[in-house]
Parts: structure tokens; C-alpha cells; sequence
């Protein structure tokens, strides 16, 4: 297997999007192969600043309570009273 590079895999297994196929084959070729790994390293290190390129936003106190609520619905219930 490391003679056949999985270089169409590595993008998504840096960004954990693989199916359970794809992954099992992209880890094991990857515990075989230092091309490929290095390769990872270098999407993984993009992966590790993707959060970091969009800008900052500030959004409404209205916003905020609303994807609060969404998330924790018991926020709901206590501001209701």
C-alpha cells in the first residue's frame, strides 16, 4: 500500500470528513508512509488556523439570547418568569 499515495485522501482526513472506508484506509496507509504524513502535517497545520481567518463579528444581545436559547432551551423557561 505505500507504494500508492493516498494524496486525494489527505485533505479530508485533516479536516475529520472521511467516511469510516475511507478513514480506516487513509490511517493505515498513513502509519506506513512518512510522504503522507508529512503532507498531513502541512493540511493540518492550515486546518489548525482556519478558525483564525474569518473576522471577528459582534452580533446583538437579541442574537445571542436566541442561539442561547437554541442550545441550552432551560435559558428559556428562566427568562420567561
Amino acid at each position: 500500500m505505500t507504494d500508492q499515495h493516498i494524496s486525494d485522501l489527505i485533505p479530508g482526513y485533516a479536516l475529520d470528513c472521511l467516511d469510516e472506508t475511507e478513514f480506516d484506509q487513509a490511517k493505515a496507509h498513513l502509519a506506513l508512509c512518512p510522504l503522507c504524513r508529512a503532507e498531513l502535517a502541512s493540511y493540518q497545520a492550515v486546518v489548525d488556523r482556519l478558525g483564525m481567518a474569518a473576522p471577528d463579528v459582534t452580533c446583538s444581545d437579541d442574537l445571542k439570547h436566541q442561539l442561547i436559547v437554541r442550545v441550552h432551551p432551560a435559558v428559556s423557561a428562566v427568562s420567561d418568569e
